[in-house]
């Protein structure tokens, strides 16, 4: 969501209350969902029409079916360059073994017609702030926390072709952020392609905790 330029009256429109967001939604070219099933429907959404890029931030991602259509976006797809960024370890077991299965897919050692087509990189917590969102070079959709609760995401915002087009950072993933190799359980070792010392997924676990 681009926030630079935009007039005083858009930056603070949410504290007008609920015409007031709807105002800023769409300034910013943005539609709100309150529904979690709305919002996995948006997001796998975003997964299905991706052709050319596929970009997912977050370490807590467990929808079956969401999952999956990442799977079989990247296996029917081969110039589709997906990239993953986590904060911390996976969260659930869904996701550590759906980030199996993707290093199984592809080598994110080798590249297509020049370019490397899948990375998966782990920025360490610390001081980070944790981000969500899957975009694709049309859509994104950046999920919210409850807003009854801090535990869990319940609604989203659905951003259209300007806001979700991937940029050079976007595509790559942030600076800090450290390559993964699957290990000998996906029989993969990408040390070579200046991921040394990177961290094996068979070896992150996952916390069976939200946090």
């Amino acid at each position: 969501m681009e926030l630079y330029g935009k007039p005083s009256e858009v930056l603070f429109a949410h504290q007008d209350g609920q015409n007031g967001v709807a105002q800023a939604l769409h300034q910013a070219q943005g539609t709100l969902i309150t529904r979690w099933a709305d919002l996995v429907e948006a997001m796998t959404s975003v997964v299905v029409g991706a052709k050319q890029h596929l970009v997912v931030a977050g370490s807590r991602s467990r929808e079956k079916a969401y999952l999956s259509a990442i799977e079989l976006a990247v296996a029917q797809n081969p110039d589709l360059m997906h990239t993953r960024v986590l904060y911390g370890p996976p969260r659930h077991p869904e996701l550590a073994e759906h980030l199996m299965r993707l290093m199984e897919l592809r080598d994110p050692a080798e590249r297509r017609n020049g370019v490397r087509t899948l990375s998966i990189g782990l920025v360490d917590r610390g001081e980070t702030l944790e981000r969500f969102f899957v975009a694709s070079e049309s859509q994104a959709v950046v999920p919210l926390p409850f807003l009854h609760s801090a535990d869990g995401f319940d609604c989203g915002i659905v951003l259209g072709r300007e806001a979700a087009r991937p940029r050079g950072r976007g595509r790559a993933g942030p600076p800090r952020a450290r390559g993964m190799r699957g290990g000998a359980a996906a029989g993969h070792d990408t040390g070579r392609a200046g991921c040394a010392r990177a961290p094996q997924i068979g070896k992150l676990g996952w916390q069976g905790h939200e946090q």
